[in-house]
């Protein structure tokens, strides 16, 4: 099986009656999806690495594991607020997934496979997906 995760948060499409024109049109400025976007893609770095990447998944590794998101934030109905996320992602340390009652069954190794992606810095994070496959081909199942 194949699974495939897309994200077009990059497409932005703008209002044509504002720009004149018809048509999409990328944004300029920040380019993602607020709620994934890795600190260093708030800063609309140039020199993104696979980092970026690792650090996205492990927001949606550690959505999918409790429920929440990493940051214990307060969301109103389904708005994107971005300046919250930036704040979370920006300044706010992950909650360790264990510390949440319906998740302390989550393996050691795995809470700290989810966290070491959602390092604030990228040199802290996994350097490949191929390091982190490996990391967790020894986590115990679930």
């Amino acid at each position: 099986e194949l699974v495939k995760l897309l994200d077009f948060g990059i497409a932005k499409v703008l209002d044509a009656a504002e720009e004149g024109v018809r048509g999409n049109h990328l944004t300029a400025g920040f380019l993602g999806t607020s709620r994934y976007a890795s600190p260093e893609q708030w800063l609309s770095a140039h020199d993104l690495d696979p980092r970026s990447d690792i650090y996205s998944l492990g927001v949606i590794c550690y959505e999918m594991l409790s429920g929440g998101n990493p940051f214990d934030l307060v969301l109103q109905d389904t708005e994107p607020q971005p300046m919250l996320w930036y704040e979370g992602h920006k300044h706010t340390p992950p909650r360790p997934l264990r510390s949440r009652p319906d998740c302390r069954h989550i393996p050691e190794a795995l809470d700290a496979i989810v966290l070491r992606c959602l390092a604030k810095q990228p040199e802290e994070r996994f350097g490949t997906v191929s390091e982190l496959q490996q990391s967790l081909q020894i986590v115990p199942r679930l």
